[in-house]
């Protein structure tokens, strides 16, 4: 069914996606996936009902900032239908509400300083996230490249905890993969030494 697609899962010199990977479906039924490619990173939906599809290669988020992502690794959605992405220059959200719209915009989620200058700052900017896993608290566990894992809180405005190979039982900070069981409510991390 992909194969009338072959113009949008294409580089710019006609090539197919080299690292399509990460395939999730979500909540309403799209098939979601990205380009983990330096050649081009993107973001991809697939309504297998419509034979729609839509690529991102552009990411602006809510200021108006757009981004030359290197890499786009992994894709989640959490609990209220926003779907999250990995990349090299951190953590952004598709808010349910804009997807399927024409403009879509990513969301950096600001957390506020606390500092009494009203300042925020842009929740993980700048750190390469390679995995992204969501618990049933709707908690985000991000997984970096040489940085351990993030456990941010539901609402993204804490820093619940940043496991390293220092400080706890991580066997190395290169994090490749993350999977929850559901049932249990264990966190399997898949490292560059293995499994925890």
């Amino acid at each position: 069914r992909f194969s009338h697609h072959k113009k949008e899962l294409t580089n710019d010199d006609g090539r197919s996606f080299d690292g399509m990977e990460n395939l999730m479906f979500d909540s309403r039924g799209l098939l979601w996936f990205v380009n983990n490619h330096y050649y081009t990173p993107a973001l991809v939906c697939y309504n297998t009902k419509t034979d729609n599809i839509k690529v991102y290669k552009t990411f602006t988020n809510q200021d108006g900032t757009s981004y030359t992502l290197s890499y786009v690794t992994d894709v989640a959605e959490d609990k209220s239908g926003n779907i999250w992405i990995g990349t090299n220059s951190g953590p952004f959200m598709l808010e349910a509400s804009q997807i399927g719209t024409s403009n879509e915009t990513f969301t950096q989620v600001k957390v506020p300083r606390n500092d009494g200058s009203n300042f925020a700052d842009y929740l993980l900017s700048g750190v390469y996230i390679t995995a992204i896993a969501i618990d049933g608290g709707g908690r985000k566990w991000f997984g970096t490249n040489d940085n351990g894992v993030y456990l941010i809180s539901e609402d993204n405005m804490t820093q619940l905890q940043h496991f390293q190979s220092d400080n706890s039982a991580l066997l190395s900070d290169n994090i490749l993969s993350l999977a929850i069981d559901d049932q249990s409510g264990e966190v399997f991390i898949g490292t560059g030494a293995g499994l925890c």
